[in-house]
């Protein structure tokens, strides 16, 4: 375990752009703040991120990542709601399928039951209406 995350830091410290944020947001979880990124390219950064990361043989294997992606939206009241859409979209790439990225578009509205924070409440529908 401690490897594979090793190795994704690796990964994002070469791929992240001196002016972008990038780090571990908890557990097996990283975050990514992308500068002046339009949700295309935010999606690509992922996904070579993505693929990086599977190309990468630990010995006993490889590993898949999912990520999502969205983009701050003006109706967004604080950073919150951006990491809250951005869970969302996560969770429907996990639902999906797995070792993928799911892009969620501001006016999106991936429908069904949000995914639970990780304090296990349900989250509070954030303004891009979206489902991380």
């Amino acid at each position: 375990g401690d490897r594979v995350l090793q190795a994704l830091a690796e990964v994002l410290t070469d791929r992240t752009r001196r002016m972008d944020l990038s780090g571990r947001f908890g557990g097996d979880e990283f975050i990514s703040v992308l500068v002046d990124c339009d949700l295309k390219n935010a999606e690509a950064f992922a996904e070579l991120v993505r693929a990086r990361l599977a190309k990468i043989d630990f010995g006993w294997g490889q590993v898949t990542a999912s990520a999502g992606v969205c983009t701050l939206d003006a109706e967004m009241d604080s950073p919150s709601a951006l990491i809250a859409a951005v869970d969302t979209a996560l969770y429907v790439a996990k639902r999906k399928r797995r070792d993928r990225v799911y892009r969620v578009e501001p006016t999106d509205s991936v429908g069904g039951p949000r995914a639970p924070d990780r304090r296990g409440a349900p989250k509070a529908p954030t303004p891009a209406s979206t489902d991380h």
